[in-house]
C-alpha cells in the first residue's frame, strides 16, 4: 500500500509540473483502482456476506463477490443523453425510471429508421459524460456512421470518493438501469435488438456487461454487440466478472494494460473473452507512455478507438493472429496480417480470435504499414 501512495505522488507531481492536472488526475484513479485490489477483502462475516439490497424491477444485489452493496439508483441518479444524427445538443435526457415515447418527431423517426443503429457509450471509473473522448465517439457514430447515441453518464455513482469499490459495486445497478431504459426503446420504437450496441471504457466496459446480461435475463435474446476498451480487471478479474459472449452477438476486447503488475498501472482484464480481443503492442505496456504516467497505457484503449472509428477510409486496426494470449504479449504470433478483423467493425466472421498489432508512439497511431 505504502509503495502504491509514493508512486502515486510521483506520478502525480511528474505530471502536474509538466502542466497536465487532467493526466494527474487520470493516475490518481489508476493508483486508486490498484490500491482496491490490493486491499481485496476475501473473508466476511456470514452476515455481511448473505447481506443484499433489492430495488424494484431492477431486483436484488448481493454484497457478493466485491464484497460491498451498490448505492440506491436513486442516489446514483445516472443520465442517459439520446444524439441523433440531425441533432447537435441531446435531443431527450432520460434518468431513472424515465418513460419514453414523448420525443420529438423528428427523434422518434431517427429511432424508428431499422438502418440505425442504438449505441450507447459508457465512462469509467471516476469519469463524467463530458469527457471529450466520449464526444469523439458519439459524433463519429451519428455524423459518419448514421448512428442514434445514448451518452451513459454515470458521475455520481462513479466519484472517485466511492475509492474504487463503490463504484464497481454500482456498476451492476448502472447497467441494468440502462438495459430497462434500453427496452422501453425497443419495445416503443420496434429497434431490432441486433441493431443495439454498448461502447465502454475500464469500469464502463464492465458496465455494458452487467447491461447485456440483464437485457438477455429479461427477453432472453442477445444485443448486437459489445466494444469492451481495456474492461477495468481489480475486483472482477479474480472473481469471473467481464462481458461475456453469452449475452452479445459479437464482443470485440480491445487490451491495453493487462496483466497483474499493479505497480506499473495495469489495471485492465488479460484473458481473452470476446468474439475477437485485440492486444495492441502486446496489450501490456503502450508505446509514448512515460514511466510513471499509470494511466496512459490504460486510456490508449479509447484513443486508439476513436481513431479506429474516424480513420476508417485510411487506416484499420488489422493484427497477427496469435495462438494464445501469452503468444500475443510477445508478439510471437503468425507473421500475416489478418484482412478479415479490424478494430470498430460491427461483425466477425471468427467464433474465437486473438490479434497482436503495433501502433506509433503518437497521433495517429494506427499504422498503415508495419511488419510483425
Amino acid at each position: 500500500m505504502y509503495l502504491l501512495c509514493g508512486l502515486t505522488f510521483l506520478a502525480g507531481s511528474t505530471i502536474v509540473s509538466a502542466g497536465s492536472a487532467q493526466n494527474a488526475y487520470d493516475n490518481h484513479l489508476i493508483a486508486l483502482m490498484m490500491n482496491a485490489e490490493s486491499r481485496r477483502v476475501n473473508t466476511y462475516s456470514e452476515y455481511s456476506l448473505n447481506a443484499s439490497a433489492c430495488y424494484g424491477d431492477l431486483g436484488c444485489f448481493s454484497r457478493q463477490p466485491l464484497g460491498y452493496l451498490p448505492e440506491p439508483p436513486q442516489s446514483i441518479s445516472p443520465k442517459f443523453r439520446l444524439y441523433t444524427p440531425t441533432s447537435d445538443s441531446a435531443a431527450r435526457v432520460y434518468g431513472y425510471e424515465s418513460t419514453v415515447g414523448q420525443e420529438d418527431e423528428e427523434t422518434q423517426k431517427s429511432l424508428r429508421d431499422p438502418r440505425k443503429k442504438l449505441v450507447f457509450v459508457a465512462h469509467g471509473f471516476g469519469g463524467n459524460g463530458d469527457l471529450s473522448w466520449l464526444h469523439e465517439i458519439k459524433e463519429a457514430k451519428t455524423k459518419v456512421h448514421g448512428d442514434n447515441v445514448i451518452i451513459v453518464d454515470w458521475t455520481k455513482g462513479a466519484r472517485a470518493s466511492t475509492l474504487y469499490f463503490g463504484a464497481a459495486a454500482n456498476a451492476d445497478v448502472v447497467g441494468r438501469i440502462a438495459a430497462h431504459l434500453c427496452l422501453k426503446l425497443v419495445e416503443e420504437y420496434a429497434i431490432p435488438l441486433e441493431n443495439v450496441e454498448f461502447i465502454g471504457f475500464s469500469l464502463g466496459a464492465q458496465v455494458a456487461g452487467f447491461f447485456a446480461k440483464e437485457v438477455f435475463q429479461i427477453w432472453g435474446e442477445k444485443i448486437g454487440k459489445i466494444t469492451a476498451l481495456d474492461c477495468a480487471a481489480p475486483l472482477f478479474e479474480v472473481n469471473g466478472i467481464w462481458p461475456s459472449k453469452e449475452h452479445v452477438h459479437f464482443l470485440e476486447a480491445v487490451h491495453t494494460s493487462a496483466g497483474n503488475v499493479l505497480w506499473r498501472g495495469k489495471v485492465g482484464l488479460s484473458m481473452d473473452y470476446g468474439h475477437v480481443d485485440y492486444y495492441p503492442n502486446g496489450g501490456i505496456d503502450q508505446p509514448g507512455c512515460r514511466f510513471l504516467d499509470l494511466a496512459c497505457a490504460h486510456n490508449r484503449a479509447y484513443e486508439y478507438y476513436v481513431e479506429a472509428l474516424t480513420s476508417i477510409q485510411n487506416c484499420l486496426y488489422r493484427g497477427f493472429p496469435c495462438a494464445s494470449v501469452e503468444h500475443a504479449f510477445k508478439g510471437s504470433c503468425h507473421p500475416v496480417l489478418d484482412a478479415r478483423h479490424f478494430i470498430s467493425q460491427f461483425n466477425a466472421t471468427a467464433e474465437h480470435a486473438i490479434f497482436f498489432l503495433r501502433t506509433n508512439d503518437a497521433k495517429p497511431f494506427c499504422m498503415t504499414d508495419y511488419q510483425l
